[in-house]
């Protein structure tokens, strides 16, 4: 589903929702490279990637292990379940704070399980915002 946004601004291109990571999401971020293991903190999430902010410069196309603890919204309590998935890095961007990157990252190898909990947790957002 596509977007226009106002007289200069870019066009949206996403086809998932995509909702900020109001409640911290905890994740870890292993490239395929030599970069080993880091922690990343996530802005914003769908079923189809997401935006989070990395100490470490991991260049576009790398290909990535992400392990998030999502949280999951059940009819007594908040939990959180783990998945762990891969990704591509799409875009990298230097932030102003002193080492810290901006990563977007396509999902790729998301199994059935994580997709549904990722889903479940930007509908419950959705709501929560609207």
């Amino acid at each position: 589903m596509n977007h226009s946004g106002a007289e200069g601004e870019p066009q949206d291109r996403r086809s998932h929702p995509r909702v900020e990571a109001s409640v911290p999401i905890p994740a870890r971020v292993g490239c395929w490279a030599e970069l080993g293991s880091e922690k990343a903190r996530i802005g914003n999430i769908s079923c189809s990637g997401l935006y989070c902010t990395v100490p470490v410069y991991i260049p576009v196309a790398t290909r990535v292990e992400i392990c998030l603890n999502v949280p999951c919204f059940g009819e007594s309590e908040k939990h959180r379940e783990q998945v762990k998935f891969r990704g591509t890095v799409v875009r990298t961007e230097p932030l102003e704070s002193e080492n810290q990157y901006g990563l977007a990252i396509f999902f790729s190898g998301l199994t059935e399980r994580a997709r549904r909990l990722i889903t479940q947790y930007v509908s419950h957002m959705q709501k929560r915002s609207a």
